[in-house]
Formats: C-alpha cells, structure tokens, sequence
C-alpha cells in the first residue's frame, strides 16, 4: 500500500510541476515584447507570406520555367558539400551559413532584372527564406523560395547537376 501511495504521489507531484511551469510560461509570454502567438498559422504557406502581404513561394514549375527562360538566378542555400552531391542544374551555391563569404564574390554579378530564386531541403528547412529575407534586405526586390526545392526538383525529374559552379552566367 505504501508504494501505490509513493506512486500516486510522483505522478501528482509531476503533473502539478508541469501545470505551473506552463502557467509561468504563458505569464512570462505575455509580458515579453516579442512574445510567441499561442495560436498560429504555422503553414509553410503563411511563412512565406511577408509582413507586407506578399507571399513569396514559388512553384517548381514556375521556377523551372523561370530557370529555362533565363529569367531566373537560382541560389542554393545548402552547404558546399550538399551542393557539390546534387544540385539544381541552374543553381549556384550560396550558403546561408557561410553567407559573407560567398556572398562577396557573386553579389556584383547578381542581375536585379531577373528573378532571384532561393532554395535548400525539406520543408522544415529556413535556409531558403532567411537567404531570401537578407537579399530582400539588401534591396533585391524580386525573390522567392522554392519551399522543399532539391526534393520536389528530383521528384519532377527536373534536371540536376553534380560538382561546383563558379560565378553566374549571365
């Protein structure tokens, strides 16, 4: 009898510890001025949607259209090495976590009259949208994701590339 007692008294004691922890939480949250929204459309639809309004997904057939016509620089927000295993065949690699190293050398051959397209893996991965958040804060006015780009690129049987590419071609 004395274990179902000590038994009921942990769950009691850690159900008890986990309802004050979320009501000290949700205080705490309130009064932050960046506080978390409870409720929330966490689509990856109304996550590239900026605050203007304006969503900025595009669709792997527009990209694709976009990258024949020549219309498009398309940017792979992927490390080196996943670029180098497998790319867009018109992308170039810019690495949102090396972003200033290779920024540096592509950013005076970046067109503003085309169409800057940005991608990385899965749909879970931000890669994509901060590059393109950074572009559209450096003033480049026409930038979209491609949301899950390398996956729904392959699974379309879009043309893919291995190894490097240097430089934009124009």
């Amino acid at each position: 009898m004395e274990n179902k007692n000590f038994v009921c008294r942990c769950i009691y004691q850690t159900v008890a510890v986990v309802f004050v922890s979320a009501v000290i939480g949700v205080c705490i949250n309130s009064v932050r001025s960046d506080r978390v929204p409870l409720i929330g459309d966490w689509s990856v639809k109304s996550q590239m949607t900026l605050d203007t309004g304006e969503n900025i997904e595009i669709s792997v057939h527009d990209a694709r259209q976009l990258c024949l016509d020549g219309k498009a620089i398309v940017l792979d927000a992927r490390s080196p090495e996943d670029y180098q295993a497998g790319h867009i065949d018109c992308a170039v690699n810019l690495p949102w976590v090396s972003f200033d190293e290779y920024f540096q050398n592509i950013s005076e051959k970046l067109p503003e009259d085309k169409t800057i397209i940005t991608y990385c893996d899965g749909e879970t991965c931000n890669l994509s949208k901060e590059l393109a958040m950074m572009l559209t804060d450096l003033g480049f006015k026409d930038v979209k994701v491609l949301v899950n780009g390398w996956s729904v690129w392959v699974q379309n049987q879009f043309p893919t590339e291995t190894g490097g590419k240097e430089g934009i071609e124009s």
